[in-house]
């Protein structure tokens, strides 16, 4: 019973980690896309694939 308690934690101890690792990346993709809005023009790359169907593939 304590493994599994010791393995819990251990788990409970690295989700927190990956929560807070994935809360500061949006934290800093929120900063960056703003900075980009500030300064220039975010094109939507999907709308603008299917906008050109002489494109083949994702290049």
């Amino acid at each position: 019973m304590t493994q599994i308690k010791r393995e819990r934690t251990n788990l409970q101890h690295r989700l927190d980690a990956a929560a807070t690792v994935i809360a500061a990346l949006h934290h800093d993709n929120t900063a960056l896309r703003e900075e980009l809005a500030a300064h220039s023009t975010i094109v939507d790359l999907d709308q603008r694939r299917t906008a050109r169907p002489d494109v083949i593939g994702p290049c």
